[in-house]
């Protein structure tokens, strides 16, 4: 049997396996020709140590050829289908798997189509109800009974019957900006302890200090990249905050509020901090492109002094090194860019 026979009806057998519908051709070619250059830069590589170019290129050629000749076979013998869903005749779902079907010129076995099954007596309803709307009637009762009435009364909490008298005017006030200040009125949610509170206002500060940056430095990606901690918020954020006790049919309960005043003393020291950020992310740039100079012109003296001293015999070698190290440099700098942005 010759090897095209052999190659066809591989290809066959390989379109009769069931797949998956998310398989494609294109993570294959994809695959494969991540193969053939990786192969190319190891066959490169090795004969620019070992020097032995025919039998390393031929193993070259041969490799790529194959690669790529599998690539195609993939792209152009393999077709993937749909799934599709069927009910049968007792109710049940079952699921068609996708085939992949060879479109090569190879008469595949035809598939004999199954009749339909002969249908069945349905049994009788049972008259008595399954465990499972036992439970569910059960959880029900449970939860209109004990939980129902805790959310309520939680959220009754909020309500104004149960507010207490001396609440400041300001703790539902909109977001407004007034006579060069910005006013932020943030509030927790009804707590059973005064720590569950401070840490809830906390990080509604924090939050709100952040929204805040982001307005004044245009965006949220250069308000992430300065340091807004609790002691500039201590000593550029004016706060008024107020505590109260609610009590509910679940017992007593305690909901902070805090009042924020954005003004220009706060801008002016997030601006500051802002160009400290910029001088920093400048000065590592230009730190990171000195060094990356240098780094070239070292390999490169050293590849030309290495070339005087042999007489030029490592002449091939020392420039597949040289520009792996250059190559380097550029993608060091690619992924520089990517995990500290420029400003």
């Amino acid at each position: 049997m010759s090897s095209a026979i052999q190659l066809t009806q591989s290809a066959v057998w390989l379109g009769q396996m069931p797949v998956r519908e998310n398989v494609a051709a294109t993570p294959i070619f994809i695959v494969l020709l991540l193969g053939a250059l990786t192969i190319g830069f190891l066959v490169i590589l090795l004969a620019a140590i070992f020097g032995r170019w025919k039998t390393l290129a031929a193993f070259l050629f041969f490799g790529v050829f194959g690669l790529i000749t599998m690539a195609l076979l993939s792209l152009v013998a393999i077709r993937v289908e749909t799934r599709s869903e069927v009910s049968d005749h007792y109710g049940n779902r079952s699921t068609i798997t996708a085939t992949r079907h060879s479109q090569v010129a190879v008469e595949a076995p035809r598939r004999v189509t199954p009749s339909p099954p002969i249908e069945l007596p349905a049994s009788p309803a049972s008259p008595s109800a399954s465990p499972k709307s036992v439970v569910k009637a059960v959880g029900d009762a449970l939860f209109n009974t004990f939980v129902q009435p805790a959310v309520s009364s939680i959220q009754d909490a909020r309500s104004s019957s149960i507010i207490p008298p001396g609440r400041p005017a300001w703790v539902d006030q909109e977001p407004e900006s007034r006579d060069g200040v910005d006013y932020v009125s943030i509030a927790t949610g009804p707590y059973t302890s005064s720590t569950e509170c401070y840490k809830a206002l906390k990080l509604l500060t924090h939050e709100a200090v952040a929204e805040q940056a982001a307005l004044v430095l245009g965006g949220e990606q250069n308000a992430r990249r300065v340091p807004l901690d609790d002691k500039f918020i201590a000593d550029n954020v004016h706060l008024q905050t107020y505590k109260e006790s609610l009590e509910t049919s679940v017992g007593p309960m305690q909901q902070w509020h805090s009042f924020l005043q954005f003004n220009e003393q706060f801008r002016r020291e997030l601006e500051s901090r802002w160009k400290q950020v910029q001088q920093v992310t400048r000065l590592t740039y230009a730190g990171a492109l000195f060094a990356s100079i240098l780094a070239v012109l070292g390999v490169l003296y050293g590849a030309l002094s290495y070339n005087a001293a042999t007489g030029g015999r490592y002449r091939a070698r020392l420039q597949t090194i040289a520009g792996a190290a250059i190559m380097g440099v550029v993608g060091g700098a690619i992924l520089l860019t990517q995990w500290y942005p420029p400003i």
